[in-house]
């Protein structure tokens, strides 16, 4: 014979097991979706370093070009006016209007003083720019990447 009693029991227990399985569910959805979140902000963060890491590859890559005109060409480096150049990438033409991207997503600006050092050293800086999801407006490149040197502007080889 069952009690009163066993029977009350016995559906107390059926609705306890049923908040816990609820508890738990919702437990496992925070947990889920803390991850999910962490796992995005990684990504996020992986992504704004390898883009760093190539804007500073990209620079190193401008100074060498820069260097290279100044070593092959020293009357035309010192030609140069001052003043800022864009240098796409695969090219060692200085143009002039850097408004869009010229090395992938990235844009690389030549900033040229002559002088800017101090006398008969030119200043060099190669400056590389990009966007992503952190920029606060689509068409604003908040990211940068700089470089500077100064380059003698006295002959490295002599002419003969």
């Amino acid at each position: 014979m069952i009690h009163l009693n066993d029977r009350l029991n016995k559906n107390n227990m059926k609705g306890q097991t049923f908040v816990e399985v609820l508890v738990a569910l919702g437990l496992i959805g925070v947990v889920a979706t803390a991850i999910a979140g962490l796992v995005v902000i990684s990504m996020g963060n992986t992504r704004h370093s390898k883009d760093q890491n190539m804007a500073t590859q990209y620079s190193q890559e401008g100074m060498e070009i820069i260097r290279q005109k100044r070593d092959s060409d020293y009357i035309a480096f010192r030609n140069i006016a001052t003043g800022t150049y864009c240098l796409d990438l695969g090219s060692s033409i200085l143009k002039q209007d850097c408004i869009t991207a010229n090395v992938g997503n990235f844009i690389r600006k030549v900033i040229i003083t002559q002088d800017g050092c101090f006398a008969n050293v030119t200043k060099v800086i190669v400056v590389v720019s990009w966007q992503d999801s952190k920029c606060p407006a689509r068409n604003i490149f908040c990211h940068t990447s700089q470089m500077e040197s100064c380059f003698s502007s006295i002959n490295p080889i002599p002419t003969l």
